[in-house]
């Protein structure tokens, strides 16, 4: 199965890595931009990407990014578990138009933390974030597209 999506290095917390920095495309031998092409890497990378996404960031695909923030400091009760949960699978299954998303949970492992766990295809997934977890992601991918000459519409925190 032949992925399109530009590789980046998955660098995000190691600092900087030889003369590139976070988040920086990955290049094959001769140089080119590599893509991705193993599921699962692409799976977990547009989760990366999506996590890092405040909704509205984006003028062209303003209702892209992660729905998590939005359920931070709140208290989450079985009400809005369930209400995250729908919004997670919806969002999910909008990031991989190409696979099935089902058996998707959410839990609180701790405070203002959130686990999801779901099948994307036929991987099972599983990541967490939390506001400064998210916030740091959002910070470095912004900081690599304003390297990358890319526009960027990360207005702080």
């Amino acid at each position: 199965m032949p992925f399109g999506d530009i590789r980046t290095n998955m660098q995000f917390d190691n600092g900087f890595c030889r003369c590139h920095g976070l988040w920086d495309l990955a290049r094959t031998l001769n140089g080119d931009i590599a893509r991705v092409t193993d599921p699962l890497e692409c799976i977990y990378q547009r989760i990366a990407v999506w996590l890092a996404t405040k909704k509205g960031e984006r003028p062209i695909h303003p209702n892209f990014g992660c729905c998590i923030r939005d359920y931070m400091n709140e208290p989450l009760t079985m009400s809005k578990l369930k209400e995250l949960k729908g919004q997670v699978e919806y969002e999910l299954q909008e990031i991989f138009p190409e696979f099935t998303v089902s058996q998707v949970r959410i839990q609180v492992p701790e405070r203002n933390t959130i686990q999801v766990e779901a099948r994307v295809g036929n991987f099972d997934i599983q990541f967490q974030g939390n506001e400064a977890s998210l916030n740091k992601l959002r910070s470095q991918l912004n900081s690599a597209l304003r390297d990358l000459g890319m526009s960027s519409y990360y207005v702080g925190f």
